[in-house]
């Protein structure tokens, strides 16, 4: 079974799904493997990072594969090294008898061995296709409601804010002024805006109002606001690095749970949910 997706859209979902971020100084891949799965006209991943409880992920493109079928990428490194030697359109199948992913385009034709049975990262001890799995059932518990709890109760945003994802995009970027490079992003919500702040003030500290909210949407007439910050990772700036679109960012409390604040960030039919740095 075939799918046609445009090389440029499935570099940016694999890109995207991967997301790279700063550790030390050194890039990393917070997901190394995934599946491509291909459903009613879309072409999609859902991946938990490796230490599988402070992000989860779904994207999803355009295709023209109308039949549900996947197709394993045991190394997305790999994948996007291949990619980078097609053009246009891709066409992508999956011997799984022979385990043998083709990439086509053109007149040129490119094979890599894969299976969803190779582990989802070095020393791992799922498969690709375990962990995908795993991820599926906690994306279950995202919903346009909120986050839902194993008891059932859903936790929903104490504050969602809608803005351009190229505004949100140029304030984290400055996470690598001077080379800083601190993978770290603290929110603030005040009494009339959000901010972001970024980097040290050695090398540059920049914060950025993002949005004005009008609190009367989340608050009873009779409360007040009360300000709160949270710093989140995750190589927030890589996913946002080739969106044009608006995002939806919701904010989550969990403190009271001991696990501080999350986020769940929004742009079309793809998310990513984001734990914050438990202090």
């Amino acid at each position: 079974m075939t799918v046609k997706v445009n090389g440029a859209a499935l570099t940016w979902l694999l890109q995207a799904t991967q997301r790279k971020q700063y550790i030390s100084g050194k890039q990393q891949a917070q997901v190394m493997s995934c599946m491509l799965d291909c459903e009613s006209g879309r072409l999609s991943t859902t991946s938990l990072v490796r230490d599988g409880k402070t992000s989860l992920s779904h994207f999803s493109v355009g295709c023209s594969g109308k039949k549900t079928t996947s197709y394993p990428i045991p190394d997305i490194e790999r994948v996007l090294g291949v990619l980078k030697y097609h053009g246009g359109d891709i066409t992508l199948s999956f011997d799984e008898a022979g385990g043998k992913l083709l990439l086509k385009s053109g007149k040129k034709q490119t094979t890599l061995k894969a299976t969803s049975k190779g582990l989802a990262y070095p020393n791992s001890r799922d498969t690709i296709g375990a962990w995908v799995e795993k991820s599926k059932d906690l994306a279950s518990k995202i919903t346009e409601q909120g986050y839902v709890a194993a008891d059932g109760k859903i936790y929903s945003a104490i504050e969602s804010v809608k803005m351009d994802a190229v505004t949100l995009y140029e304030a984290l970027r400055c996470d690598n002024m001077n080379n800083q490079r601190l993978n770290q992003f603290t929110f603030i919500s005040k009494e009339d805006s959000l901010v972001v702040r970024v980097g040290n003030e050695l090398k540059g500290q920049t914060e950025t109002v993002l949005t004005h909210i009008a609190r009367s949407t989340y608050l009873e007439p009779d409360d007040s606001h009360t300000e709160w910050s949270w710093a989140f990772e995750g190589g927030l700036d890589t996913v946002l690095s080739h969106m044009t679109e608006d995002v939806v960012i919701d904010f989550i409390d969990f403190r009271e749970l001991g696990q501080g604040m999350r986020m769940i960030l929004r742009f079309g039919d793809s998310w990513v949910y984001q734990a914050g740095v438990v202090r």
